[in-house]
This record gives C-alpha cells, structure tokens and sequence, in this order.
C-alpha cells in the first residue's frame, strides 16, 4: 500500500521544516504533504506544499491532506512534533487493517506523555486525558494518527479548532463502526518549549462542541453551520450504526472501565 504523511501546521515556524524532516527520516517511503493554513511555516523542498487562501481550520486542513495523498494509508500529524520511538511496521499493518491508530504524545519540558486516551462524558461533555493500556478503544487524543484513506475521509469532521475535535473523530469511528486502536508504544515528542497543552479560545470550543452535539446527538443545526458541516452531518445521518443513546451509552461504558 502506497502511505502519505499530512502535517498540518499554521504559525509553525522552523518546528514545520524540523516535524518534516524528521518524518522524512523515518518514514522514507511515504509522500509529505504539508497543509499551510497561513502565517509563518518553514517548509523543506521535499515537502508537497498546498497554502489555504484564507485559514480553514484543523478538520479542514486535514481532509485538504487526506484527499491530496496519494496513497492508501496516511498518518495525519501536527507540524510540531517528532517520532521518537515505537513499531511502525505494527501501526501502519494495523492501519491497514481497518484500526485508526492513535498513540502518546510527550513534552519535551516535562518529560510527561500527554495521553492517548480520552474519556469522555456524553452528559456533560466533558473529556479527561489519560494513557490507555495497548488496544483498548477509547478515544483520541495527541494529534497524530495512522489511518487508511477511506476511514480518514469518513471520520475527519471539518472542525475549526482542535477543541472537541478529537471527540468527534471518536464519536465518528463508533457510529461508522470503525474500530481504535491505541498504541502507547508509539511516540512523538512535542516541540513547543512549554507545557503541553491543547489551549484554544472559549469561543472555538463552544462552537465544535455545538457540532459535537448536533453531529452525534441529535441536538439543532448551529446557526452558523457551513455547506460542508451540513454534509458532513448528512454523511453521518444516512451511514451510522448506532442510534444516539447506543452511541452515549457506548461512551458511557467506556468512561467507566
């Protein structure tokens, strides 16, 4: 199977062109596509660049990758971080498989793994971080993933910001039947000389959560829901196999293991 690396990055400077090469590095057979969402990001020559007119957002920038790839299988990264250890043979023969695959993320301040789990409360839509034991499916967190194409296009929701992003990508797997698969032995370490952590504006969750809910939940249409959040929603409507309450109690489960 042909495999593609998507780096997503706005405002990066050089951690763009150091996230590039290092996966250059370590995935030598596989296509770089770099999604420039717009301010300062250093990109190598190697790298397959395509500039949004405007920012568009991670979800956006994410399935601008996944179509663009020309391959069966791609890992969707952030553009600051690093490989730094793991079986890669065993996540792409996975990805392969069907499993979206998500792993660790580890400061470089701290020395601390970010998580690879999330669990998540459908009531109050609430998500606590924490590391999950190797193939348990719980969620996702961490901001690389090894996914084939297929999947990655049926799961990746054009999302604004990273809040809630990784939720919906969940929810997304379980109403389409996609199976998760964590792999805490699969790392990268984050570039950011400081505390990881996924801050974003209060305004930027609210509205991904409003997608979140009108998604997967059967909550109204937010007011400002753009041609491609109606799709998407539509997308889910007609293809998912559990029904809201399957679906909550099914995250429910999971938040109490």
């Amino acid at each position: 199977m042909k495999k593609a690396v998507v780096i997503i990055a706005r405002n990066e400077g050089s951690w763009t062109e150091s996230t590039a090469e290092n996966f250059r590095q370590n995935f030598p057979y596989a296509e770089i596509i770099g999604i420039d969402d717009g301010g300062l990001n250093i990109w190598p020559d190697f790298v397959r660049v395509i500039k949004n007119p405007k920012p568009q957002g991670v979800g956006m920038c994410r399935l601008i990758g996944v179509k663009a790839a020309n391959a069966d299988c791609i890992i969707v990264t952030d553009g600051h971080v690093l490989f730094e250890r793991g079986d890669i043979d065993k996540a792409w023969k996975l990805a392969e498989q069907g499993y979206i695959i998500n792993s660790t993320t580890k400061s470089i301040t701290t020395g601390l793994e970010h998580g690879n789990g999330r669990r998540h409360d459908p009531i109050t839509q609430k998500a606590t971080n924490f590391i999950a034991k190797e193939g348990q499916e719980v969620g996702m967190i961490g901001g690389v993933y090894f996914m084939r194409k297929d999947i990655a296009l049926q799961v990746i929701a054009p999302t604004p910001a990273h809040g809630y992003n990784e939720q919906i990508m969940t929810c997304a797997a379980f109403v389409l039947g996609h199976k998760i698969y964590c792999l805490p032995s699969m790392c990268f370490a984050h570039l950011y000389k400081k505390t990881f952590n996924y801050a974003l504006t209060y305004t930027q969750q609210c509205r991904n959560k409003l997608l979140l809910e009108w998604w997967f939940f059967n909550a109204g249409m937010p007011h400002d829901a753009s041609e491609q959040e109606r799709e998407y929603h539509a997308f889910i409507q007609s293809k998912r196999i559990l029904n809201p309450v399957q679906l909550a109690d099914k995250l429910k489960a999971i938040g109490n293991e």
